[in-house]
């Protein structure tokens, strides 16, 4: 079951290419969510921001990772909101899982695209091992790391893959990989092995 919690004007572009969703309305994106807000998302199994959400200032990236403590995918903009977020520390348990290309890497990480390219086993171990978060470095070959540095890697690619829009549906099916796993790094994987 997916419940979208969005923009009340959101709900009927939503509702036409995803019939079987539920709905939250949200008031707006740019303050603290509600109390209300707060315990209807903590009501769901695992959580997915980001995709399309855009990059004017919000605040429900924090509201969600400091208040609600189920598994936490982020993904395109909310990469973007994570990143001002990485050196507060929480009382967090569920995992946050990103998923980044190379680009967005290079914007958390405020490293070149080319020193991503260069090493990124590297890279993903040192920031995963950091922050605590599973990495998803999306590329012709994906690497997925784990939080104590494990790392997997799905050289399934596929040149269709690189195109805008298909990233949002490989979080969403990696979401329900992961609810479907005690480990995430396994559950992460399978989603590789499935879509790639």
């Amino acid at each position: 079951m997916i419940t979208a919690a969005t923009l009340k004007e959101n709900i009927p572009i939503i509702a036409n290419g995803c019939v079987e969703a539920t709905y939250h309305v949200l008031p707006n994106l740019t303050d603290q969510l509600t109390k209300n807000d707060l315990e209807a998302i903590q009501q769901h199994d695992a959580i997915a921001v980001g995709m399309g959400m855009g990059r004017s200032k919000s605040a429900l990236v924090s509201s969600i990772i400091e208040n609600v403590d189920k598994p936490l995918l982020l993904d395109a903009d909310g990469l973007y909101h994570l990143k001002s977020l990485l050196t507060k520390k929480t009382e967090r348990k569920a995992a946050i899982i990103i998923t980044p290309h190379y680009g967005e890497m290079a914007m958390l990480t405020d490293l070149p695209v080319s020193a991503i390219k260069q090493a990124p086993f590297k890279i993903s171990r040192q920031f995963a091992t950091k922050h605590q978060v599973y990495v998803v470095l999306k590329g012709k070959n994906t690497i997925i790391t784990a939080p104590n540095g494990d790392q997997i890697v799905s050289n399934q690619g596929n040149p269709g893959l690189a195109k805008g829009g298909t990233g949002d549906v490989l979080s969403g099916i990696l979401l329900t990989m992961i609810m479907q796993h005690q480990n995430i790094l396994e559950g992460a994987s399978e989603r590789m092995l499935l879509t790639r």
